[in-house]
């Protein structure tokens, strides 16, 4: 089997184990969240006072990836218009940033920026109506745990990385293939991987609208896709 690099990295593996004799049944990847992690968060769940929530992800490793943070304001605000509560997740080092978009919006949010393990945020996760972010690990965790997801992805990384069914998983992409700062398209070989030139930490998803990831967002908020009471679900663990 030769290797080529543009391939959803689960249909890959799943080529792979076939080779030995292994079989799914399933496409997307599954985890199951453990009850000790579910009893991290029990108290911020029920601070929530049962009511649905949705978790942004704005941040990311790498920059390239990110939306820009201008943007998660309005998007915010918008989404708690609609009565649901919105809580930014991050690791410690993006609460600044993180704080930073919550200043800027007219309705309030809550971070919980650097407050759970990652198990703990697994279970987050796994109770929230859905997960907006940038392409990195908690929005694959959300397909994980099968949570409806906005994925917010440049064109080539969607291949290899984003969901492979789109029953709840919907993907907003960027199909701007140039550097936005110095116009090298730096997908030769691979995404990301520049060879001469170009390694700026910009966004490159940035043309990527407001709008855009509010009608994806409504497409499933609308759906009665909505889980379970999150409150009623630890409780019941």
């Amino acid at each position: 089997m030769n290797f080529y690099y543009y391939q959803s990295e689960v249909i890959r593996c799943l080529e792979v184990v076939k080779l030995i004799g292994a079989h799914t049944t399933t496409l997307e990847p599954e985890i199951n969240v453990l009850k000790q992690d579910e009893q991290e968060i029990q108290s911020f769940i029920r601070s929530l006072d049962n009511k649905p929530f949705i978790v942004l992800q704005p941040c990311a490793v790498d920059k390239r990836r990110m939306w820009p943070l201008e943007n998660y304001p309005l998007l915010a605000d918008r989404l708690k218009q609609k009565n649901i509560e919105v809580v930014f997740a991050g690791s410690g080092e993006d609460k600044s940033a993180v704080d930073g978009i919550i200043t800027l919006m007219k309705e309030k949010a809550i971070s919980v920026c650097g407050e759970f393990s990652l198990g703990g945020l697994t279970a987050l996760l796994s109770k929230a109506s859905l997960v907006i972010g940038a392409d990195t690990g908690p929005l694959h965790l959300a397909r994980a745990v099968n949570t409806p997801t906005v994925g917010i992805y440049w064109a080539p990384n969607l291949i290899n990385w984003g969901p492979v069914t789109r029953s709840i998983h919907h993907p907003v992409v960027s199909w701007n293939m140039t550097c936005p700062f110095c116009g090298i398209v730096p997908n030769d070989p691979y995404p990301f991987e520049p060879r001469i030139n170009c390694d700026h930490a910009i966004s490159f998803v940035r043309d990527i609208t407001v709008q855009q990831v509010l009608d994806a967002a409504e497409s499933f908020l609308g759906s009665g896709l909505k889980k379970e009471s999150a409150l009623t679900s630890v409780s019941e663990c």
